[in-house]
């Protein structure tokens, strides 16, 4: 590699690939990002149309709501629409920690390698970047993927009913086969 031209394109190469790892990692985190919303989605779904008051929705219903109509019909349902979102979470929470833990030990591992002791740097860089991505996974799971839905569909059971009936009522169709729904 004693000419200019092979040296320029080795260095081109190992910006690409690292362009394509920083591609890589973003994506994975985007990934990250909306598997914790979809769990939120769910979580908030299933709170919000078991707490609603049934009344309301009826009233809005009468006055032609197709979003309080698709409510209704979920919540006189309860098994396919609380089947449908135990199934959203599940795959929600199970695609966070595929994905999540991870991506999260390849970020951390390079910071773990320099503080690691020479010859067993690479097993304890990973050991501790499996650890902090797992405790970090795990408090965005909970916190953003689970308590701040259940206190937002508690506190606006009726507006977050209505958002999230029509979204939810396709979803339990389309995975009916793995619900409790009906063929």
């Amino acid at each position: 590699m004693d000419d200019p031209a092979s040296y320029s394109l080795a260095i081109l190469a190992d910006g690409a690939q690292h362009a394509t790892t920083v591609i890589t990692i973003f994506a994975k985190l985007f990934a990250v990002l909306f598997f914790v919303v979809a769990n939120g989605f769910f979580v908030g779904a299933e709170f919000a149309l078991v707490s609603v008051r049934r009344t309301r929705l009826e009233t809005r219903a009468a006055g032609g709501s197709h979003r309080a109509q698709a409510a209704l019909r979920l919540i006189n349902d309860p098994t396919f629409f609380i089947s449908a979102t135990q199934l959203g979470i599940t795959i929600a929470s199970l695609a966070l920690g595929w994905v999540g833990e991870p991506t999260v030990a390849a970020l951390l591992e390079p910071i773990a390698a320099a503080i690691a002791p020479p010859g067993r740097a690479a097993y304890i860089a990973h050991l501790f970047a499996i650890v902090i991505a797992f405790a970090a996974i795990t408090f965005l799971h909970i916190v953003l993927g689970e308590l701040m839905p259940k206190m937002f569909a508690l506190e606006r059971a009726e507006a977050l009913a209505l958002i999230v009936s029509r979204p939810l009522e396709l979803f339990a169709k389309v995975f009916r086969p793995f619900t409790c729904g009906r063929l």
